[in-house]
């Protein structure tokens, strides 16, 4: 009971009151557009919003995050400084930006500032930023496939556990994925219509995610290299498509071999989250981990005593299928992760999914294709290899299946209109049916001599 009046203190009042502001305002939306993946957003808004109250009132997230090291120190700074007036805050506000996560802790400050360092809507910040998200992919999705898999994916993305963790937790992930969701939407946008506005909104995406997270900075323009390498070259000139082509196939065969030379050692793969299920899922294991982390003497456990590049090279695909598939602990207490092999397990049915649609896309589009699938694969290559704590590796991970789920949507789709087209034909009447013309032999239509069926009396 005593933990309940924590709810009606003012900073945590002001905070639930933004959330019931929020939710007015989508219903608002709702009411006026009629657009389903509104609703979608609002069933996403009101869960995290669920999940922040409940954290503070049960105290649901047991360890301490990167949030109470750097976020919220920098942010009470800010809100601080808003408090002071004008003068203080330009003043200071010059010293913010020299902070590694001013952009994440200046919108964090003010929000403290207005709701008198309010942790409810500080958390806020984060559901914001992935409803954003959302509303992004439901674009992406909608520009490369259709409507009704762009739903779906809104949907998948929006009953997803640990999205809707890290929604509601004071972290910088969920901006990240906006400004990564929002630069491709921005980079479609410009295939279709090439303007400067476009352009130079796209700059500035780049440089937002480059500001929160440079590593992904750097995985997005080594996508835009190898497409601008691809298809200009390939446009331009035709000996070096063939020679760019030729260096794709030379190092897709050294990954092959590499992956079956035998270098991964299957001590090493028995170690693995991925095998040992269960094990992995509370606290105990978490700090199991980083003990051995610390024993062995390497960032990349499991794989023991591989500083070098050539140890982390030879067991990069252990350290691939450790990064994509382990069902890695959260940050909670130990009752919620049961929700984290849930969703890991979820996710082994998306991969399922993502890979029987890639075939079918590439043969579609196959720009996009080259686009989406170069950032997958540099970018979880190169996290796979530098993961650092067993915490932020799930985090890490979905800044790259958030953008598998449109496959996976699609895959669904396809089967479900598959399904409907047999149903469909089955109940249709049986008619004799004969084709318009020899020069059109896919179109049909009853016969005009057609025997009729029997009429009801």
């Amino acid at each position: 009971m005593r933990k309940l009046i924590y709810i009606f203190d003012p900073p945590t009042f002001i905070g639930l009151t933004m959330i019931l502001v929020t939710l007015a305002f989508l219903i608002y939306m709702m009411a006026r557009k009629r657009e389903l993946y509104l609703l979608i957003i609002f069933i996403f808004v009101s869960g995290c919003s669920v999940f922040i109250m409940m954290n503070q009132v049960f105290d649901l997230i047991h360890m301490r995050i990167d949030s109470f090291d750097d976020y919220i120190p920098e942010g009470f700074l800010v809100a601080d400084s808003l408090r002071g007036g004008p003068g203080e805050a330009i003043s200071d506000f010059i010293k913010f930006f020299r902070t590694p996560f001013f952009l994440y802790t200046i919108p964090l400050g003010i929000l403290f500032a207005l709701s008198q360092n309010s942790f409810v809507a500080g958390n806020f910040l984060s559901a914001i930023f992935g409803a954003l998200t959302i509303y992004m992919m439901y674009h992406i999705t909608k520009d490369l496939f259709d409507q009704k898999t762009a739903l779906l994916t809104s949907l998948l993305l929006a009953i997803s556990p640990f999205f809707i963790f890290i929604s509601s937790v004071m972290m910088r992930d969920t901006m990240v994925l906006f400004f990564i969701a929002w630069f491709y939407r921005l980079w479609l946008l410009y295939e279709k219509t090439p303007t400067l506005k476009t352009k130079l909104l796209m700059i500035f995406a780049l440089l937002c995610m480059g500001f929160l997270r440079s590593a992904i900075m750097v995985v997005v323009l080594g996508t835009a290299m190898v497409y601008k390498m691809y298809f200009d070259v390939q446009r331009s000139r035709k000996f070096f498509s063939k020679l760019f082509r030729f260096a794709l196939v030379i190092i897709g065969i050294a990954g092959v071999l590499l992956v079956l030379s035998g270098t991964v050692d299957l001590k090493d793969l028995k170690s693995n989250p991925l095998v040992s299920g269960l094990k992995y899922t509370s606290l105990e294991g978490i700090n199991d981990k980083i003990g051995k982390n610390l024993d062995a003497g390497s960032r990349y456990y499991p794989v023991v005593k591989n500083d070098s590049m050539v140890e982390v090279a030879k067991n990069a695909p252990l350290l691939v299928l450790y990064f994509m598939c382990a069902p890695f602990p959260w940050e909670v207490v130990k009752q919620l992760q049961y929700f984290a092999l849930l969703d890991s397990m979820i996710l082994w049915v998306v991969y399922f999914l993502f890979f029987l649609a890639v075939p079918r896309f590439c043969r579609q589009n196959r720009k996009w294709a080259l686009i989406l699938f170069g950032y997958i694969f540099l970018g979880v290559w190169a996290a796979s290899i530098v993961q650092t704590n067993v915490g932020g590796s799930q985090r890490h991970r979905i800044m790259f299946t958030t953008f598998i789920l449109p496959f996976a949507a699609h895959q669904l789709m396809y089967w479900w209109s598959g399904k409907k087209a047999r149903i469909s034909a089955k109940a249709k009447p049986r008619t004799a049916m004969a084709p318009v013309s020899a020069t059109a032999p896919g179109n049909w239509r009853v016969a005009a001599g057609a025997a009729k069926l029997p009429q009801m009396k």
